[in-house]
């Protein structure tokens, strides 16, 4: 196969690493062992390769897999241009090759397909997007670069508003319509957005204050919320009858949230409540962390619960326990109350650990398997029941990145957000919401060196406002939230132009018998956070 080796181990590396945050399993180790093994300058061996079903006639696989579904695969196709694969001619894509399977509808397999999919298509974004940063060829990069082309020969030369592709111009027509739209619009940010998007929020935060934000507007008519959809339902939870929520990409969804369906959780809570019906005075209490969707949000409010932050979540747990102090904590294994925490169970462990409970007074629910993986003697004896979801960027980081980093850069000081994983927070030197990583290392004085584990936007832009500091991205893969990304200012002028003219596009809402409980939940947490 006339493709140099080096390029090649530098795709698999990544997509390893992205694919495989825990360790690569033996069987794909012996997939990629053969690439890995060959001289740099070398050209790679069609006898390596798998032919494409799909790709056509000139393209090769390696059949690398994920965790969940061994069948995705690194795809090596021509540029069209070409019609075969040479050195300097190729393009990379990720296939996950799960459009062929199905499942009957409600049935544990269609459960569990939805799962992978959500999975897969969030981890070709990562690949790929950590393919283009490091400079190798991608099929998806191809394509936008088409576009982009063929738009401004359309337009002889003018603004080019093709996906990720903000163009010339493109940012003074949004301040044009802000400034036409006024106080009718107000428009909130994520701290994961990109900086071409972030220039343009009127309020910029994590999801605690954006929902803080969202319940104290009452003046604006349009609510645009660049974020994922999640962020939104909540925004039009929390705001009036008379204002509209507006998403500009109703495709930027959250895989954490898609791991918590409503069928699964009132299974779960109903299989937990039997279990412990005979325990004296018991009393399960349903905390959802932010990111999940309104549906669970109503049920929580509905079931004496409440919505927790990665800011706030160790209150939220407090007032859960019934604000037993962390003395306490220790003697409180299997007793009467429990709190089902979903769907991020490293969230969930990082605080109440940070609380002082032991690792052994949590569980992992594994919503894929029957009564969740545990027995009725397991959920009894715990205390915090944990759903077995996690965020597809913060699984990236490993605890050997903190150690890599540490050897890297003498001095370093490591932070990182409590989705990740225990290990990783344990040997971190600090952990918090995207809110407290921003505050703590612009307090941080002058020559200070950070390792940062969450979302490249923000540490890059955390790089550029303090440059007295060194701040640097904690291990080598590129952590882009890919749904995250989908909103890009090409999108958000689409949405502005639309309002200029009256016209409500992507207007997401919650319906009223979803609204009235998950806005019970919501106010829950602002009232016990004031």
């Amino acid at each position: 196969m006339p493709i140099v080796a080096k390029n090649l181990q530098r795709a698999v590396e990544l997509y390893l690493a992205c694919a495989y945050p825990d360790g690569v399993p033996a069987s794909v180790q012996g997939k990629a062992g053969p690439v890995m093994a060959l001289e740099a300058e070398a050209l790679a061996p069609v006898e390596l390769f798998e032919r494409s079903e799909g790709g056509g006639e000139g393209s090769y696989v390696l059949r690398l897999g994920q965790p969940m579904y061994p069948f995705m695969k690194l795809v090596i196709d021509p540029v069209p241009e070409q019609g075969t694969v040479s050195p300097t001619s190729y393009l990379l894509r990720a296939d996950a090759h799960d459009r062929h399977l199905h499942a009957p509808a409600g049935s544990p397999d269609a459960a569990w397909l939805a799962s992978v999919r959500v999975s897969n298509r969030d981890l070709v974004e990562k690949i790929e997007a950590a393919w283009a940063k490091a400079g190798l060829p991608t099929f998806k990069e191809y394509l936008r670069a088409k576009l982009a082309a063929r738009r401004a020969k359309k337009e002889g030369g003018g603004d080019k508003v093709a996906r990720g592709q903000g163009g010339r111009g493109t940012g003074e027509r949004i301040a044009a319509r802000k400034a036409e739209l006024g106080e009718r619009l107000v428009i909130l940010g994520h701290h994961y957005q990109c900086d071409e998007v972030v220039g343009f929020v009127d309020v910029l935060g994590d999801s605690f204050q954006l929902a803080r934000e969202a319940a104290k507007l009452t003046r604006a008519e349009y609510v645009v919320f660049c974020g994922v959809y999640f962020m939104a339902e909540s925004a039009d939870v929390l705001t009036g009858d008379h204002q509209k929520v507006i998403l500009p990409d109703l495709d930027a969804g959250c895989s954490m949230a898609d791991m918590a369906k409503i069928d699964d959780v009132q299974r779960a809570w109903g299989v937990i409540n039997e279990a412990c019906a005979d325990i004296d005075g018991f009393k399960l209490v349903p905390i959802t962390y932010i990111n999940s969707s309104a549906a669970i949000k109503a049920f929580v409010g509905e079931h004496g619960g409440t919505v927790c932050t990665s800011s706030n979540c160790e209150k939220i747990l407090a007032w859960a326990m019934d604000q037993k102090p962390k003395a306490q904590g220790l003697q409180s294994l299997g007793l009467s109350r429990k709190v089902l925490f979903f769907p991020d169970q490293h969230l969930g462990r990082n605080t109440a650990y940070k609380m002082s409970w032991p690792l052994e007074s949590m569980v992992v629910w594994d919503y894929t398997q029957p009564r969740g993986g545990l027995s009725d003697e397991e959920i009894r004896k715990a205390t915090f029941i944990l759903w077995k979801g996690c965020c597809s960027v913060h699984q990236v980081f490993r605890a050997e990145h903190v150690d890599q980093a540490r050897a890297k850069w003498p001095g370093v000081r490591v932070i990182v957000h409590p989705e990740c994983c225990f290990e990783v927070v344990q040997k971190a030197d600090l952990s918090g919401s995207t809110d407290l990583i921003g505050k703590t290392i612009a307090a941080s004085p002058a020559g200070s060196k950070w390792a940062v584990g969450t979302e490249i936007n923000m540490v890059r832009r955390l790089a550029k406002l303090h440059p007295d500091k060194q701040i640097e991205l904690l291990g080598e893969c590129e952590c882009l939230c890919p749904t995250m990304a989908r909103v890009d200012p090409a999108r958000l002028l689409w949405v502005l132009d639309n309002l200029a003219e009256r016209q409500v596009v992507n207007q997401v809402v919650v319906g009223e018998d979803v609204k009235r409980w998950a806005r019970v939940s919501l106010q829950r947490m602002l009232d016990i956070t004031k």
